[in-house]
């Protein structure tokens, strides 16, 4: 499969095996996965390619693609397919596939249902087909966050049932490192960003090449079976189609009057948002970070590094009171009250000082029942018998579903059923998400309105794992205040600033 000039990769290993693409913004990367879809669709190599920005409908202009989308253009409505048998007639076709999810409305569950539908078929037709997945950060990301469906499971065990992995990401350092460390091909072009090339340092042998990534200009190493593991440095050919992501051209324009232009600025419609109030000024902001700028030499000379931006970054998070009824002691039913922090933006509850309780994204996945029996798992092995008369319910339903999830394991001990637990995050409760500290919010001026990833539903499935009986109240969507301050040097880096507490969140 000719990629570009003196590049010609294994197809086999393309379709079938674990690959990555890595550059930074304007490094060629949508440009190179352009080139890839296309020579698949000239060999007739079946893929589906998960769009997130609506980029990759102009292979329509050459070639037989399937678009999947919300959009009136599209052959095939988003909203309203069948995951399962759109899955199994497109993998059995052979057909390559455009799901465009730039619009849809829950992004995360969309793309949840194809990589599991996609999964589900290949374990069960063991056909070669390729899934292709952009911004792999956002559905597999390393922080706060949880792979998306069965991602996992792809890029681990998808080879034996035919079903490659292609992704692709500006953010090396932002992708999971389980789901990276599988890609055993590798394309990666122009990083500057010292923990994305940390990121990528355990792909090159030869470190003379890896400290020629900042210097790239559209080339990229070629690493891994694809090259027969002969490391190349190379260019995508030129594609046959519109790139899709191709950043706009500058065009000769009058000016528009300056006072036309402020007068639409003044009419402009501004939102209101409630905010904790920041304790950091930007100014503090911008001192804490002028304290970490690299210098010639260890402790003295001239700064190295210099801040070129300073911006706040508003948070979404859903503060709620949440109301539990229970039984006390002596049988009396008492009721107590919790406010809550829920990060709205990456799923996971927290406290006053952004700090994130870790595992709590994954509590959306169980039921009172389910996170139950884990606890009571938690104690020792149990058969059927014992876990029914522990939980005071009928726990099959429950069983299966950890089964399924893999959460809990089962073994043959004297003709019973002996079941064992696989799940090593911290078990919570509810007291472990309050927020007892006060704090003030204020009413803030924004132009644009951030859209929150996750919403109260969500919040109401962790809590209702923790408690049977109660109520979310006075739940309302709040910011919490992050300062950006971008560092530039030999290359760029950005600190992060709790505009509450103060404290670097991370470099």
């Amino acid at each position: 499969m000719n990629l570009g000039e003196n590049l010609n990769a294994d197809a086999q290993e393309l379709i079938t095996g674990r690959t990555c693409i890595l550059a930074q913004s304007g490094g060629g990367k949508s440009y190179g996965m352009g080139v890839i879809c296309e020579e698949l669709c000239r060999q007739g190599l079946g893929f589906a390619v998960i769009d997130t920005e609506g980029e990759y409908s102009s292979l329509k202009q050459k070639f037989d693609v399937v678009w999947v989308g919300n959009s009136k253009e599209c052959d095939i409505t988003l909203d309203k397919i069948n995951f399962d048998d759109f899955s199994r007639k497109a993998m059995m076709s052979n057909m390559a596939v455009i799901f465009d999810v730039s619009d849809a409305m829950d992004l995360m569950s969309v793309v949840d249902k194809i990589c599991s539908s996609l999964y589900r078929t290949a374990s069960e037709l063991k056909l070669p087909y390729l899934l292709i997945i952009e911004e792999a950060d956002k559905f597999a990301p390393q922080r706060n966050g949880k792979v998306v469906g069965s991602l996992n499971e792809i890029a681990r065990r998808g080879r034996k049932r035919g079903l490659g992995l292609l992704i692709a990401s500006q953010r090396p350092a932002f992708v999971n490192k389980d789901v990276l460390s599988q890609c055993n091909n590798q394309f990666i072009g122009k990083l500057t960003i010292q923990n994305d090339l940390n990121a990528v340092r355990q792909f090159f042998n030869v470190r003379e090449e890896l400290l020629k990534l900042p210097d790239l200009n559209y080339e990229f190493f070629a690493m891994g079976s694809i090259v027969n593991g002969k490391d190349t440095l190379f260019k995508f050919k030129k594609r046959e189609t519109k790139h899709g992501g191709l950043t706009p051209s500058i065009k000769a324009k009058k000016t528009k009057n300056l006072n036309e232009f402020l007068k639409e600025i003044k009419e402009h419609q501004i939102f209101e948002q409630i905010s904790i109030t920041p304790k950091i000024s930007y100014e503090t902001a911008r001192k804490k970070a002028e304290k970490m700028l690299k210098k010639k030499f260890v402790l003295f000379g001239d700064n190295t590094e210099k801040i070129s931006s300073v911006s706040i970054e508003l948070t979404p998070v859903i503060e709620a009171d949440i109301e539990v009824k229970r039984k006390n002691m002596l049988g009396k039913q008492v009721l107590k009250k919790y406010r809550v922090l829920f990060d709205a933006k990456s799923g996971s509850m927290m406290d006053y000082n952004f700090k994130h309780h870790l595992g709590t994204y994954e509590l959306m996945e169980f039921d009172y029942t389910m996170y139950s029996l884990l606890k009571l798992l938690k104690k020792g092995d149990m058969s059927i018998d014992e876990i029914n008369s522990r939980v005071n319910k009928n726990a099959e339903i429950a069983v299966k579903k950890l089964r399924d999830k893999k959460y809990i394991s089962t073994r043959t001990e004297k003709r019973r059923n002996i079941y064992s637990l696989h799940y090593d995050e911290k078990f919570y409760r509810i007291s472990d998400f309050e927020v007892k500290k006060n704090y003030q919010v204020k009413k803030i001026e924004v132009q644009e309105i951030v859209r929150p990833v996750y919403n109260t539903g969500d919040l109401n499935k962790i809590i209702s794992c923790l408690e049977e009986n109660f109520v979310i109240k006075n739940e309302r969507m709040i910011y919490y205040p992050l300062y950006n301050i971008s560092i530039k040097g030999e290359t760029h880096r950005l600190v992060r600033i709790n505009g509450v507490t103060g404290k670097i969140i991370n470099t």
